[in-house]
């Protein structure tokens, strides 16, 4: 880790990094070192038990259009701070989530042999267009193209 609380004097032969930590550092207003909490980063390792629910519950329902208000009923909060506190350890909202889930989902499947219209209906897709269009949007190509490669 680079902590800098200097700039680098001009004519030295610098690490480039040093001189971007810095400007980065003067320019956010912000510490080279301080905690992730600080930087508004994920943490990766222990998450908060809420977290962790909220994600185990939408893993196992891939079927049912869950919402944010659904999901804050369900876990006695209020929708933002439902919101505020998944995609402060996760970063991504709880739908993004889901999403990237049901296309894991979708990727096992599709290397098992089954239709498209098939997987798109098991993982929860309101229809294949929409499967598509997801499946496109996370791994960048169409689900067709992927099956042809991969299974």
């Amino acid at each position: 880790m680079i902590v800098v609380d200097q700039a680098p004097a001009p004519g030295k032969a610098t690490n480039a990094a040093a001189v971007v930590a810095f400007t980065l550092g003067r320019r956010h207003g912000r510490l080279v070192g301080a905690p992730l909490r600080e930087l508004g980063l994920p943490r990766v390792g222990r998450e908060p038990i809420l977290v962790r629910a909220i994600k185990e519950r939408l893993r196992t329902d891939l079927q049912t259009r869950l919402t944010l208000t659904d999901l804050a009923r369900e876990f006695n909060l209020t929708p933002f701070v439902l919101l505020r506190a998944f995609v402060r350890e996760t970063g991504l909202s709880p739908h993004a989530f889901q999403q990237q889930v049901r296309v894991g989902n979708a990727i096992l499947l599709l290397q098992r042999g089954m239709s498209i219209a098939e997987v798109s209906a098991a993982t929860g897709f309101a229809d294949q267009p929409h499967f598509t269009r997801v499946f496109k949007q996370q791994m960048g190509v169409t689900p067709k193209i992927y099956q042809a490669v991969f299974a």
